[in-house]
């Protein structure tokens, strides 16, 4: 396989008592071994975008798609980059309705598809998903779905089959045969070599690829290398670079040291790892599933799985870079008609439906990650004018908002060969607080050259986090010590206020950098700096050159590196930021609805700012007061609702300053009356030989949008012992019952509202 790089590099079988001779033959520069190349839902995306309860354990409620639409994420699908999800087959094969996944549509359309193709790169019949190991996945990075009730939704409100990115493009290139192994001939995508498929995905347009399957091999082997090539060179055959990330799953191989294999430990891609979903209990009871994690193994959003593989890789270097849930995740199960569920481990989940399936592996992390760098693509492109934004900024954006996990076997020193630096919180990611980013603007072709950025901290109360990522020279091939070492070296060092600090140089635990350290990082080419809240003053950031020895872009001259760098809570110019403390905001009908609107200063800024209301109804009158602020300042934005119809409409608020001009998106929600107090009909009140873990029901109230059920042995429930907030009119309880407890359910939706319930005593035997 040949990555026109230097090097060629041919797999064959061969004879063992033949290998001495081969070795010794001119122009043979290594041999190595090849490893067998094998593969690796709502609540998992609301733990990515950070919306967790206060300890942090499990997502606090559903909400994904308006946590999107709160910050102007585009519905249109031509609007985000194609991902390609490298995997066994898809649905039924076609690109055809979604593959017949309606989740794969626009909107759920069930028609319009959001598969930009589906290629059956190697022996198989068709492109088809027997096993649903990548359908599953095709849907972790791009599903859609709104339908109510069960199976679409779990007892707690979540959609069982709603991705990370579900608006975005999609593509899937089969690799694996319908039995499971790896294609031994992809000749539909170039032959069985990763120049050759990552050649043909470019071709169709991906840009970010992902890829959950990888090797036990630990070397940092031709087809690792070649990765590295392709991460700036997708198409080497072309001039130019085509750039692509690829997004690989650490692996299964447990808690151990070194236990990534090839070509996951590749330099320049993103290497996932695995935490816990939070699934403590499923619709129909506990569960083991078929990859041995039972319900333990999914009950803590801040826990590492056990069997999440862990670095250091070849070079000493750090991996994975990066975490998100892997365990109990939900999503579509295949469409195709000989699926069989071998790929998921669980053919369908929960029990009684046959449209989801469930799994637990680094193979289902891999995918949210793939999703949530189709939505930094999209936002570094309309809110930093970053036209093709490169895999070392995708990457450096993704690390520089990140969730730092405190529980079992995490709450250790970054970046880690654990956890990397964290798991991504898109709440940060895609908030109001200024950000500088420099993606590969610098280019070194001297060693000992430096690039300097000046700024300031923006927001006091919040971390300032540096990250700077380079896609490095590729290395020789080896399974020596050598193999994966840096070619060139950068180190990352800032002054913040009066405390200096380097990259990668962390205290033990917390997550945050060590002031006045002095070492530098010869192992990895991404560094960081995480400092606190409480910060202030000027901010001065410098890269340097430490070591250049090799060419980056491998058609210039002369050595040659650049990078990406991204400065969160840093501002650089004068400006402004507007923010709203809630997007979608609920009223009845001639009742005004409220929002208080705040105005960050940045760098210095002291002007007035003119505030607007746009594409609200006739009759929804905004009124603002006051009407013009100073940042930092706030405001409080009145509409009326007199005449208005029920129903949600979207609209901007706009603050205008000279030539500056910034928005909010918000949305004014108006029902005809107020939900009435549900009527609880079942288990009766003073029922007895109850379950200890009943089903509790009750009517559908009017223009409820959601309901609070409590459980309590306090009939005042004065101390309620649990609580849960649903979409639906039923919830299965889980945890049993002691004797006498009481239960109640209520529809607040209303801030102003007061709580009205009905209460029911259930005695057990």
């Amino acid at each position: 396989m040949g990555d026109l790089s230097g090097i060629e590099a041919v797999r064959m079988m061969l004879n063992e008592t033949d290998l001495a001779a081969i070795a010794q033959l001119p122009g043979v520069f290594a041999v190595e071994e090849y490893a067998e190349r094998t593969r690796k839902d709502e609540r998992q995306d609301q733990i990515v975008a950070g919306i967790l309860n206060a300890g942090g354990s499990q997502p606090s409620a559903p909400g994904y798609l308006d946590f999107l639409a709160a910050r102007g994420f585009s519905t249109n699908p031509a609007e985000y980059p194609i991902v390609d999800v490298s995997d066994d087959g898809l649905g039924n094969g076609s690109v055809t309705n979604g593959g017949g996944d309606a989740t794969l549509t626009k909107n759920g359309d069930g028609v319009t598809t959001r598969l930009a193709y589906v290629t059956n790169c190697g022996t198989s019949a068709t492109a088809g998903g027997i096993e649903g190991h990548g359908h599953l996945n095709t849907n972790i990075v791009g599903g859609y779905d709104v339908r109510l009730g069960f199976p679409y939704k779990d007892t707690l409100g979540y959609s069982h089959g709603l991705g990370l990115s579900p608006y975005t493009r999609l593509g899937h290139s089969k690799v694996f045969s319908d039995s499971g192994p790896f294609d031994t001939s992809l000749a539909a995508c170039g032959s069985n070599t990763t120049p050759g498929l990552a050649k043909a995905v470019y071709a169709k347009g991906a840009r970010i690829s992902s890829n959950s399957w990888s090797s036990t091999s630990n070397a940092y082997d031709a087809e690792a290398r070649a990765y590295d090539v392709a991460t700036r060179d997708a198409d080497t055959t072309t001039a130019g670079e085509q750039s692509m990330l690829f997004v690989f799953a650490a692996g299964n191989a447990g808690n151990g040291a070194s236990t990534i294999g090839t070509p996951s430990r590749a330099k320049n891609i993103l290497t996932v790892g695995a935490s816990e979903n939070y699934r403590p209990s499923e619709e129909d009871g506990l569960w083991t599933d078929g990859y041995a994690v039972d319900n333990t193994g999914a009950d803590n959003a801040m826990d590492v799985i056990a069997f999440s593989s862990r670095g250091p890789v070849k070079g000493t270097r750090i991996k994975p870079e990066i975490i998100a849930p892997g365990t109990h995740i939900h999503g579509t199960a295949s469409p195709n008609p000989l699926y069989n569920g071998l790929g998921a481990c669980g053919a369908y989940r929960p029990s009684g439906q046959y449209i989801f399936a469930s799994s637990s592996g680094t193979s289902h992390s891999t995918p949210a990650i793939a999703g949530t760098a189709s939505l930094v693509y999209y936002w570094l492109q309309n809110k930093f004018a970053d036209a093709l934004p490169s895999p070392a900024m995708l990457k450096a954006y993704l690390i520089a908002h990140p969730t730092y996990l405190t529980g079992v076997g995490a709450n250790d020193k970054l970046p880690s060969n654990v956890q990397g630096y964290g798991m991504p919180n898109l709440s940060a990611a895609f908030d109001n607080t200024p950000k500088v980013v420099q993606d590969q603007t610098n280019v070194f072709t001297t060693a000992g050259a430096t690039a300097t950025l000046t700024a300031q901290v923006a927001d006091p109360s919040k971390p300032v986090r540096i990250v700077m990522v380079y896609s490095d020279a590729p290395s020789v091939a080896s399974t020596g010590s050598t193999g994966g070492i840096l070619i060139n070296n950068l180190d990352l060092k800032a002054t913040i206020g009066t405390s200096s600090y380097v990259g990668n140089q962390f205290n033990a635990t917390g997550g945050f950098s060590t002031a006045g350290a002095t070492v530098t990082d010869t192992k990895n080419n991404y560094e960081a700096i995480f400092v606190p809240a409480g910060a202030t003053g000027a901010i001065a950031v410098t890269v340097t050159a430490t070591t250049l020895s090799g060419k980056a872009n491998s058609a210039a001259a002369t050595n040659n590196q650049d990078f990406a760098l991204v400065c969160y809570n840093c501002t650089s110019t004068a400006d402004f930021s507007v923010s709203s403390n809630v997007y979608a905001n609920q009223v009845c009908a001639g009742t005004p609805a409220t929002w208080n609107l705040s105005l960050a200063a940045q760098f210095g800024f002291s002007s007035s700012v003119n505030l607007s209301a746009t594409v609200l109804p006739v009759g929804a009158t905004p009124t603002f007061t006051p009407s013009a602020v100073v940042p930092s300042g706030t405001t409080t934005l009145s509409v009326s609702t007199t005449g208005l119809a029920a129903g949600t409409y979207p609209f901007t608020t706009t603050g205008t300053s000279g030539a500056l001009i910034h928005s909010a998106p918000m949305a004014l929600s108006v029902t005809a009356a107020a939900p009435v107090a549900p009527v609880l009909s079942a288990p009766a009140t003073n029922a007895y030989g109850v379950s200890p873990t009943p089903t509790l029901s009750w009517a559908a109230s009017a223009s409820a949008q959601s309901y609070l059920l409590e459980v309590s042995t306090d009939p005042a429930f004065a101390t309620p012992a649990f609580s849960v907030t649903l979409s639906t009119t039923s919830f299965s309880l889980y945890r049993p019952l002691a004797s006498n407890t009481v239960r109640r359910s209520s529809a607040p939706i209303w801030t102003y509202k007061t709580d009205v319930a009905m209460a029911a005593k259930i005695v057990l035997d």
